[in-house]
């Protein structure tokens, strides 16, 4: 059996609220130094699951170089966020 989400993540709401940051880590590790990485939102692939039993997203925002403009990617439990990097092909 799973355990059941703590009560301490029940938000004003009455919704279960997980801490924000809690995969930038395990992003991390996946995507750095890397122009594309794709991140499968999974306890498998993050190696925790932050809010047992409750339904997941991921969502990300980052800079491929520092003076890049902020960029967001988001992806729901069970699928695949993808963090692209690489230049758009210009066309002459």
């Amino acid at each position: 059996m799973g355990r059941t989400p703590d009560s301490s993540q029940l938000g004003p709401d009455g919704k279960y609220r997980v801490p924000e940051n809690n995969a930038t880590e395990a992003v991390e590790r996946i995507c750095s130094q890397q122009k594309q990485c794709t991140v499968s939102v999974s306890e498998r692939s993050l190696g925790f699951d932050p809010a047992i039993g409750c339904i997941k997203s991921l969502d990300v925002s980052y800079r491929c170089f520092s003076f890049d403009s902020l960029r967001k990617a988001s992806a729901k439990g069970g699928s695949d966020l993808v963090i692209d990097c690489i230049p758009a092909a210009s066309s002459y």
